[in-house]
């Protein structure tokens, strides 16, 4: 590192180190709890509460006046703390009933798997976050778990719902969630340790096999890319990943600006005719889809220095080569022989099946009560990227080719 570069770094990271201490001096930070969300966000709404909706807030706890706006970003604040009318969660009512088969053992998410009648499983996850069990335990207790959980608020709390009616139209593996509130008095919960209630998106755990099956093929088992990958090693040149698939997913990804994707986000369906597996890609959690992070000065500059792998959802595409990083090890080993002509090829067939009406329909998926400007931004955003699509195709074939398969 140059002299010149050092000192430009150096001075980057004073003003973070300053603007988190203005910004927890001045008590813009959410206060450290044990429970988080903390128990008053959900403890006020009985008074809106009937028996089938409540209107509420997915993140009251992210408001923050102009100075702290300043110094952490506007994020998605706006949509975080805008009362909205949300259906209340009724485990003996919803698909004809459900029962909860267990807790989820996510870092940032609160998550249950729930049953139906049928047997069919599915995912009950959290709209807020708490990453701070990301951190080492050092700091969980310190003002750096405040900043990390403060900074949920850069991602979009009605993302699910977006991504998967573009999915849908892009022709890319989803499942559909349906938004709910849970309520803090629903008991079935409580022998869980959930008692604030809040925000859930509850959808199937995978989408229908039958909509990634070609004709003559039978469905052998649904596998975990360690284990996909395991198999794939041990076939001898008797199964293959579906790289046009798995491809295409990859440039949605950049296209809502999904960075996180990494082997753990992904899971694999195998589907086996003449002798042959065939691996197609199933993507899940959505949770960093639309996030934007670079308008507040401290999140500014850390996703320029030590963080560029986190991307935001800009009209520009602004670092892809960061923008690839934790999606590498996958990238690595099946899109690195792939041409960049067959990149722009998915690029292109992307951009056709999501026009302008698609976009538009897209956007209606927020909640009614969300400010039309949020609505617009997300629009001309996607419009943007959308356009441009096929040079980020490129950047991101540069950036796998050019980087060193581990």
């Amino acid at each position: 590192m140059t002299n010149k570069s050092f000192q430009k770094f150096l001075g980057q990271l004073l003003a973070v180190v300053a603007g988190i201490y203005v910004s927890w001096s001045l008590n813009f930070f959410i206060p450290f709890t044990l429970q988080y969300p903390p128990l008053s966000t959900y403890q006020n709404i009985a008074e809106k509460t009937t028996t089938d909706t409540v209107i509420a807030a997915p993140g009251p706890h992210y408001l923050r006046n102009a100075m702290g706006e300043f110094w952490l970003g506007k994020h998605y604040r706006s949509a975080w703390t805008l009362p909205v009318k949300v259906p209340v969660f009724r485990i003996n009512e919803v698909h004809g009933g459900m029962k909860i088969l267990k807790k989820g053992g996510g870092m940032q998410t609160t998550s249950f798997t729930l049953a139906d009648n049928s047997g069919t499983e599915y995912a009950l996850r959290s709209v807020d976050k708490n990453p701070v069990n990301v951190l080492p335990e050092f700091f969980r207790y310190t003002f750096v778990a405040s900043f990390v959980r403060d900074q949920v608020s850069a991602t979009d709390p009605y993302a699910s719902q977006l991504v998967a009616y573009l999915s849908s139209q892009a022709g890319i593996p989803h499942t559909d969630p349906e938004l709910y509130y849970i309520l803090p008095e629903d008991t079935c919960f409580h022998r869980f340790g959930l008692r604030a209630g809040g925000f859930y998106n509850l959808s199937p755990k995978l989408p229908q096999p039958e909509s990634l099956q070609r004709p003559g093929e039978r469905l052998e088992g649904i596998y975990s890319s360690e284990e996909m990958l395991k198999l794939l090693a041990e076939s001898k040149g008797k199964a293959s990943v579906d790289t046009n698939l798995f491809l295409k997913c990859r440039l949605f990804d950049l296209l809502i600006s999904d960075w996180d994707r990494h082997p753990g986000q992904w899971d694999w369906a195998g589907f086996s005719a003449k002798n042959h597996t065939v691996f197609r890609p199933i993507p899940k959690d959505r949770d960093q889809a639309l996030g934007h992070y670079k308008d507040g000065v401290v999140p500014y500059l850390l996703t320029r220095t030590a963080l560029h792998k986190i991307a935001s959802f800009t009209p520009e595409y602004e670092d892809v080569k960061g923008f690839a990083i934790n999606g590498r090890v996958l990238d690595n080993l099946i899109l690195k022989n792939v041409s960049g002509k067959t990149f722009e090829d998915q690029a292109k067939a992307l951009q056709i099946k999501l026009p302008d009406a698609v976009l538009q329909a897209a956007v209606k998926k927020y909640p009614s009560e969300v400010e039309h400007a949020t609505a617009q931004k997300t629009l001309l955003t996607l419009k943007s990227r959308r356009q441009k699509l096929i040079e980020a195709s490129q950047l991101l074939h540069q950036a796998i080719q050019e980087r060193e398969t581990n």
